[in-house]
């Protein structure tokens, strides 16, 4: 066998890691090297574990606003408390559609905003899309929640401090809180995913190869 420069000769066509007839040299795709030198030591790829979607939390937090929205509705047509009169004139049942006093069809508007806000926020939370449309959801969730509790709680207070609190007040404070917990639902589940980890190429380590190697004779 003769032995040449590979300084000076142009290797024959070849795919890396072809090896030599004889053994002892191995062919990687630029230069002929020692077998003992072109083995690779493959470093373990460092890659945290991706968590793993949670659409179950999603899919509940959809189901819990629309829920939520339904029980404002029944909340807003059931009476939520009576009010006698201190003069003693009847007693006077009031809902948020049907206040039984002048100027109660002011009190419509929040509700109405909380159900349509609450129903569009479920929609995005359902149909599953981007992470930042999922955090816009989310905020509108808690916020809507957060607004229909304190309305809620107004009202169940000034009905036990002038009357008596009724079914409907209590029915509308659960779909607020329902509303409220769904965002908190979908604000987990948001922080809950991360993008897809890159694959990781092991890194390949070889001793480093002389300029000038001895190759086998083609």
């Amino acid at each position: 066998m003769v032995s040449v420069a590979l300084s000076g000769q142009t290797e024959p066509a070849a795919a890396a890691g072809h090896l030599s007839p004889d053994g002892y040299w191995w062919w990687n795709g630029s230069a002929w090297v020692p077998v003992a030198q072109a083995q690779p030591h493959f470093a373990p790829p460092v890659a945290a574990r991706p968590r793993r979607p949670l659409p179950w939390m999603r899919i509940s937090a959809g189901a819990a606003a629309i829920v939520g929205v339904i029980a404002t509705l029944v909340g807003c047509i059931i009476p939520y408390g009576t009010f006698p009169d201190p003069n003693g004139g009847p007693t006077t049942t009031s809902s948020i559609f049907s206040g039984g006093f002048s100027g109660a069809g002011w009190d419509i508007p929040e509700p109405v905003f909380v159900m349509l806000a609450a129903a569009a926020a479920a929609t995005l939370v359902l149909v599953g899309m981007s992470r930042l449309i999922q955090g816009i959801a989310a905020g509108l969730l808690i916020g809507v929640g957060a607004e229909a509790a304190m309305m809620w709680t107004a009202y169940l207070g000034l009905a036990a401090t002038d009357g008596s609190p009724e079914v409907g007040g209590i029915i509308g404070a659960v779909g607020a809180v329902l509303i409220l917990v769904a965002g908190l639902l979908v604000l987990a589940t948001v922080f809950s995913r991360q993008p897809a980890v890159e694959s990781t190429t092991p890194a390949v380590e070889s001793a480093a190869t002389p300029e000038t190697v001895a190759a086998p004779a083609p």
